[in-house]
């Protein structure tokens, strides 16, 4: 089952919220250089973690850790 691009949007919008209220600031940088690059394209992990002095598998575990916490929080407001 999808959304509807209404619901998709608002729940983008809803996850951006939630990871501007974050304390670890890493979380704020993986999700900005790897969805924000403003060419509609994914960054791929290896630039992210490159960018942050991070290895690869760190970045993604922080990354993983956040949508986790975001399901949680949605699972709330629905």
């Amino acid at each position: 089952g999808g959304f509807e691009e209404s619901e998709r949007e608002e729940i983008f919008s809803l996850f951006k919220k939630f990871v501007s209220k974050q304390s670890d600031e890493r979380m704020k940088k993986i999700f900005d250089i790897r969805y924000n690059s403003g060419n509609n394209k994914i960054t791929p992990w290896r630039l992210v973690a490159e960018s942050l002095d991070m290895s690869i598998q760190g970045v993604i575990n922080v990354h993983n850790k956040c949508l986790g916490e975001f399901k949680r929080k949605l699972v709330n407001y629905v």
